[in-house]
């Protein structure tokens, strides 16, 4: 990812590239990062322009604790409350609509987006337990 030197990144290239697979999605299952880095705006924005820019794969992610809970811990330098975190990941992350063609249905709940039904050959059901 151009410009991120977080390790905790998951390279996808090797699964489409020289090696004949064609994977039509993926499934984020939250922790973005570490929270001293998964906790910041800034990383969201990242995240959501790898999104959107390198995968060019709908990403289907529900937030894990790194990402909203762990973000009032108090060894971090920059402390957030963690629906304030929530709040940002919602704003930033699932604030517009997937690119999704029409052999895809999708459903999110309107109050809590990462709350999510999808299918694409088969159905899946995302949901983020508070």
């Amino acid at each position: 990812m151009a410009g991120l030197t977080n390790k905790y990144w998951l390279r996808i290239s090797p699964l489409e590239s020289g090696s004949g697979m064609n994977i039509p999605f993926v499934i984020h299952l939250g922790d973005l990062g570490r929270p001293d880095v998964a906790c910041t705006d800034s990383w969201l924005e990242k995240t959501r322009l790898f999104w959107e820019n390198e995968l060019i794969k709908p990403v289907f992610y529900t937030p894990g604790d790194n990402d909203w809970t762990d973000c009032d811990r108090e060894k971090l330098v920059v402390r957030s409350k963690e629906l304030e975190r929530l709040d940002a990941v919602r704003r930033i992350l699932f604030s517009q609509p997937k690119p999704l063609g029409s052999v895809w249905q999708y459903e999110e709940q309107a109050s809590l987006p990462e709350n999510q039904t999808w299918w694409h050959k088969a159905s899946v059901l995302l949901l983020n337990i508070l």
